[in-house]
């Protein structure tokens, strides 16, 4: 194999950030983000692809808890987001909750169900916890998704009532209060971008606004729901696509620095390290000098 064409510290000085620590991209929310890698489904995964889209460039982490609402969210935030000066500084932060602070069970509450008043509190604190401040962070404010009540488990409730726990009203009016948060937040200053995903979905479901939510019993199934969410919750690989594509599209709208191809990539190339390519390649894969 032919010498570096200069010494280690020579040639990665012309990359500099192979010499910085990772930064790190943080999806931080519920059962959907901690599925967000999974691939058994047979189809796109929005984890593997940011992993994809972000390689060498920054770390993708996963911090998506099942069953988690933004009660349990704040409570765990210092130990999601350990200081920078003894952990890698988190540039970018998803932040997806929702879903289960809408839930509801046989007494009409469960106990993931926060109100509506203090999920928009719980958003707030989050975003603007010491904690996460410290690091600075762009972040993705994700409204909670629809849910597809006709794909939901029934309940029987003890005053004979039966629903599924879940219903398209009230994840709406969820999902205004985070779109609402993250614009109040924008005109404040902070660096947020919104991803409605509620809206994306329901764009792909038909939806223009008016009438009946598709996903109620109210209306008639919908083959949109059921090619996005397997449960009418619960994403495949469909409802995972839409949400990439929302997500990448107001990144790359209000940061273009955060298109990947934008970025400082970390180490240089593998003919960089050469004093030209061609050098390189007289050599084959196994060290041998060729003709």
């Amino acid at each position: 194999m032919p010498a570096f064409k200069g010494s280690v510290e020579d040639i990665l000085a012309t990359f500099p950030a192979s010499t910085k620590p990772f930064k790190q991209f943080v999806l931080f929310g519920d059962s959907i983000t901690q599925g967000c890698f999974d691939q058994s489904r047979g189809g796109f995964a929005l984890g593997a692809q940011l992993v994809s889209d972000y390689s060498r460039r920054v770390d993708v982490v996963n911090r998506g808890l099942n069953g988690y609402q933004t009660e349990q969210g704040l409570a765990i935030i210092d130990y999601v987001f350990p200081s920078p000066d003894n952990s890698p500084k988190i540039d970018y932060l998803s932040l997806f909750f929702g879903a289960n602070d809408s839930a509801y069970d046989e007494c009409g509450k469960s106990q993931q169900l926060v109100s509506i008043d203090r999920y928009r509190e719980n958003l707030i604190s989050i975003v603007t916890h010491p904690s996460v401040q410290a690091h600075n962070p762009r972040i993705i404010l994700v409204t909670p998704p629809p849910v597809d009540e006709h794909q939901r488990p029934e309940v029987t409730r003890a005053d004979g009532t039966v629903d599924r726990g879940r219903d398209t009203e009230t994840t709406a009016a969820y999902a205004r209060v985070a779109k609402e948060v993250g614009e109040q937040l924008i005109a404040e200053g902070k660096p947020v971008v919104i991803c409605d995903l509620w809206t994306a979905m329901m764009k792909r479901a038909g939806w223009t606004g008016q009438g009946v939510l598709p996903g109620s019993l109210k209306a008639g199934k919908n083959p949109a729901f059921a090619e996005m969410m397997y449960d009418g919750l619960h994403f495949n690989p469909a409802g995972y696509k839409v949400l990439y594509d929302e997500m990448r599209k107001v990144m790359a709208e209000f940061w273009p620095d955060s298109v990947p191809e934008n970025m400082d990539q970390h180490f240089p190339n593998h003919l960089d390290w050469f004093q030209s390519p061609a050098q390189y390649l007289k050599y084959s894969a196994n060290g041998v000098k060729q003709p």
